[in-house]
């Protein structure tokens, strides 16, 4: 009976638990859905604020005032509100306050509106001249035009204490500066202060910026020997070879080693064999000083590097250490790779500064140079240490010790109460709104301004915030600066993946290879523009981007097809082909032609040997393109990883490169 009983009350109460974790359950889904219809609320009137928000801007662009105020009245919880308000302020500065101005200014502090009104109001408080008004709301700083508006409001109100030095820094410099600081120097000079050892300064940085428009210009400040001088020195200048023998430099003095010095290296890049003879009797003719000397035999040293000339390394050499600069002592380590001398090599790394020879890159390289000259447990010992990073170095040695690649990945927690703060803060929500209503540049100013002040920890998880907005380029960027390495689902995402997968397939490309180029070219940004006009994921060239269309038989695209990932990809991949089979499939070369163009990777090919890809690539002139080529075949390697959850060995990439067709 007890037990019965017991059974009987224990199924009791295990009904009267089901009855009350049942109800508990509901009030959680009840919750959940609650929630749900908070969140769907809240997502569907940040949908309808964007779109206010852009058909704003858009009335404000038609000046139709009527729409835009009745627009933005609906919007002054919009975490954009300040940007209507900037533009509206904007688009009538000329008939703005200085009330609305400050008021405005102390409203928006926190963002990065403040510094960019603020610049435009200056501007206009000028061409009102309005030098008392300027005077007050001017900040230290600003560009050249603003800080010559500066000096000029301190002239007109008498303030010349002190003013003589950052005048001076205005003018010592080599290039024109802005119209806007003609007056002051024109006033500089009536006091009698803008003497001719100033303007001699001045002439002597214009030339040593090529600038021999400016060098004219300045000459007339002089008088007529001087004048003629400068412009002796601007033919010097044109014509090295006939300038440099003139019996005009024939009399030694500061100035004519100035020139001397400024056309021997001038005509080193001309004829560098002629400039070297010439400057090995020169020099001894002139008192340059052991310093001058040297400076112009490192010249001559690292242009026949740069050149991979035969006598690089005798002429490196023969620069005084204790002269020779940091630069100088890297590239007689890389003109020694570059020859195989590999018992010069290890003394070169040797030689180099302490920082620099702990690199990886100068420890595989002594590796391999002590694995050349028997000294194999030596060289296993720096590649053991090597291959446990993940990079293009550690890759490489793992493949010499034929050991697996270490490819750590440490995913970031997709959350954290950080994040909750994060989101909390203005600059990060409008930073969102700005780059989802396509204002990138302005979400980038935002986002920028906060993260400046952010511990490791908050931009781990900005970071993470930015991917799951599929800001990919600032989440790889934000991650970096974060020092967080591991997270390679962060680091080397995947977009675009059904594009990048048919275009590998039309093309007979590896999409790791394609997804290694677009994360070095613009990180996953779209619309990324260099100051050269390179376009898109793939950083297309307007002139390339023409002519692969043409190849396809496509339509000459413009710069909306180029920003199109699709067509940018479509475009970029095609190209990757040509390259390739321009270079009979050998994808260190394709790769660096990607970067610096076909003709320059043949200009670099070996005279005489075939060369090691690895040696050839750490041996190429350009340091962008050096950094660029190490990068996509790592980067290769890890999407391989990615992709398919294997790699294949970097050095099968990596084929020796050979030499120059009829070499």
């Amino acid at each position: 009976m007890v037990n019965n009983f017991a059974l009987q009350n224990n199924a009791h109460g295990n009904r009267l638990c089901w009855c009350i974790i049942t109800v508990a359950m509901i009030k959680i889904i009840f919750l959940f859905a609650s929630l749900s219809l908070v969140t769907s609320a809240q997502a569907d009137l940040l949908d309808t604020q964007r779109q206010f928000y852009l058909q704003a801007r858009a009335a404000l662009g038609n000046n139709d005032v009527v729409v835009f105020n009745t627009l933005r009245s609906r919007l002054t919880s919009y975490p954009l509100y300040p940007y209507l308000v900037y533009d509206e302020l904007l688009s009538r500065l000329d008939t703005a306050s200085d009330d609305e101005i400050q008021a405005f200014l102390e409203s928006y502090a926190d963002t990065p509106l403040k510094s960019r009104l603020h610049n435009a109001w200056l501007h206009k408080l000028m061409e009102r001249g309005r030098w008392q008004a300027f005077l007050k709301t001017y900040k230290s700083g600003g560009d050249a035009e603003l800080r010559c508006y500066y000096l000029r409001s301190r002239v007109r109100a008498g303030d010349l204490d002190g003013i003589d030095e950052p005048i001076e820094r205005l003018w010592l410099v080599g290039k024109s500066q802005h119209g806007a600081c003609d007056r002051v120097f024109d006033w500089y000079e009536r006091q009698g202060k803008l003497n001719s050892e100033l303007v001699w300064q001045r002439v002597y940085l214009a030339m040593k910026n090529n600038n021999t428009s400016l060098a004219r210009y300045l000459s007339q400040a002089l008088d007529e020997s001087a004048q003629n001088w400068i412009n002796f020195w601007i033919s010097v200048h044109n014509n090295p070879a006939s300038g440099l023998r003139h019996e005009a430099l024939r009399p030694d003095s500061e100035l004519t080693r100035r020139i001397i010095a400024h056309g021997i290296k001038r005509y080193s890049r001309v004829d560098l064999e002629k400039a070297k003879l010439e400057w090995d009797t020169l020099k001894l003719r002139y008192a340059f000083n052991p310093k001058q000397s040297a400076g112009i035999d490192e010249k001559f040293g690292l242009r026949a590097a740069y050149s991979h000339h035969p006598s690089a390394l005798s002429w490196l050499d023969a620069v005084p250490d204790q002269y020779i600069s940091d630069h100088a002592r890297v590239w007689r380590a890389r003109t020694a790779l570059r020859s195989g001398n590999w018992q010069a090599l290890v003394e070169r790394i040797d030689a180099l500064a302490v920082a620099e020879r702990q690199r990886d890159k100068w420890q595989y390289w002594k590796a391999r140079a002590m694995a050349a000259t028997d000294r194999d447990s030596d060289a296993r010992l720096i590649y053991s240490r090597l291959a446990e990073e993940r990079d293009y170095y550690g890759f490489l040695a793992a493949d010499l010790l034929s050991t697996e690649y270490q490819i750590v990945n440490d995913p970031l927690p997709r959350y954290s109460p950080v994040m909750d703060r994060l989101l909390k803060l203005p600059g990060i929500t409008r930073a969102r709104e700005l780059y989802h209503v396509g204002q990138v540049l302005e979400a980038r100013r935002e986002w920028n301004r906060v993260i400046a002040d952010l511990d490791e920890a908050g931009l781990k998880m900005a970071a993470v915030l930015a991917d799951n907005w599929n800001w990919h380029d600032y989440a790889i960027r934000t991650v970096a600066k974060g020092r967080h390495f591991d997270d390679l689902y962060l680091r080397f995402p995947t977009p675009y993946r059904s594009n990048i997968l048919n275009a590998a397939r039309q093309q007979n490309l590896e999409p790791a290879w394609i997804y290694g180029i677009i994360r070095r070219e613009s990180a996953f940004n779209h619309d990324a523009r260099s100051p050269v006009g390179a376009t898109g994921l793939m950083q297309l060239m307007p002139k390339t981007a023409r002519q692969v269309a043409k190849s396809l038989k496509l339509s000459r695209p413009g710069y909306s097809a180029l920003v199109d990932p699709e067509q940018n990809i479509r475009l970029g991949s095609a190209y990757m082909r040509q390259l390739l089979d321009r270079y009979a499939n050998h994808q260190v070369l394709a790769t660096a032609a990607y970067n610096a163009g076909p003709s320059r990777v043949t200009r670099w090919s070996p005279e005489n040997n075939v060369l090691p890809a690895d040696l050839w690539v750490d041996t190429i002139p350009f340091t962008e393109t050096r950094r660029y080529v190490r990068a996509v075949m790592a980067y290769t390697t890890i999407f391989e990883w990615k992709l398919y959850d294997k790699t294949s060995r970097l050095s099968k990439r990596m084929q020796p490169v050979p030499r120059k067709t009829g070499s």
